[in-house]
């Protein structure tokens, strides 16, 4: 079986991903601790999971976020380099005003080779947000109330707002003298 060509290729469970903006946010974070050297994860798809899951544990990102028995959808996700986000002002204090542009014509092609391997059908989409994902990714539980009501709006801040969670569980808190 023919490996992926370096390891900003992933496959994300399908509920996981809420929007391009919440897969952006979990990158620009995921760049961020990485030029500022207080990344959790050992490599940038590891950093990824574990902020798209909204954990400070590598292993309970994969769980969350990653692929599972039964799963018949995923996510085919390129990450951008993080030399890529070092040709802005690190380091990356809030999200830019427009997307970064890609280049999916190199992309494309190594996307096809990498289904092609796995015995997968690649096909366009764009991320919706839903609640089977919030809970999926641990940041809602099945009987929330909120969840058949909350537009798609709502459901993506709450994505956004679990993953910018992720680590403040770190996060020591000094008593008040």
């Amino acid at each position: 079986m023919r490996e992926r060509a370096d390891n900003r290729w992933l496959l994300l469970a399908w509920s996981a991903a809420a929007s391009e903006r919440h897969l952006w946010s979990v990158w620009t974070a995921t760049a961020n601790r990485w030029i500022r050297q207080t990344n959790t994860a050992r490599s940038p798809d590891a950093e990824f999971f574990r902020i798209l899951a909204g954990t400070h544990q590598i292993r309970t990102g994969f769980e969350r976020a990653g692929l599972r028995a039964g799963d018949e959808r995923a996510w085919l996700v390129h990450l951008p380099s993080i030399e890529h986000a070092l040709t802005g002002d690190p380091p990356l204090d809030s999200m830019p005003a427009s997307l970064p542009t890609v280049g999916f014509d190199a992309d494309e092609i190594e996307a096809a080779d990498l289904m092609t391997c796995i015995g997968a059908d690649l096909e366009p989409a764009r991320p919706v947000p839903s609640a089977a994902g919030l809970v999926r990714i641990g940041a809602a539980s099945a009987d929330d109330p909120s969840l058949p009501e909350a537009t798609p709006g709502e459901l993506e801040s709450r994505f956004i707002a679990h993953a910018t969670a992720c680590d403040i569980a770190k996060i020591g808190l000094t008593p008040a003298d």
